[in-house]
């Protein structure tokens, strides 16, 4: 057993986003930059949990990243039984004549993976 505080920036993030989403439960949890402080090899094994979690707890994650890997990982999670789960949002530009563009999880998973497009 060590302290918290002696623990590296990723897993008190890790823990951070844990708890927030017990707190959440039968709510809504936000998450700007989903992916800060954590490393990037970190994501596989921490987004399949958080979508997890998420269900368990009935909370809806509405989460913000310009990370092209946490995307990736994001969309492979969407591949899965649980794409029907998930959903993308790309805001673009101001004055843009389509100002947001929603993506389901499958349409994610096929843009990212199969077509290679940046969608950050």
């Amino acid at each position: 057993m060590v302290p918290i505080s002696v623990l590296g920036d990723g897993i008190r993030r890790a823990l951070s986003i844990a708890l927030s989403v017990r707190k959440a439960r039968n709510g809504l949890l936000l998450i700007d930059e989903l992916e800060a402080g954590l490393h990037v090899s970190a994501l596989d094994r921490l987004y399949p949990w958080l979508v997890d979690a998420c269900i368990a707890n009935n909370v809806q994650l509405v989460a913000t990243t310009h990370s092209l890997e946490a995307v990736e990982v994001i969309a492979r999670l969407a591949e899965g039984d649980k794409q029907r789960e998930m959903a993308a949002y790309h805001l673009a530009s101001p004055g843009s004549s389509h100002p947001l563009k929603r993506y389901t999880g499958g349409m994610l998973h096929r843009l990212v993976h199969e077509q290679g497009l940046d969608v950050r």
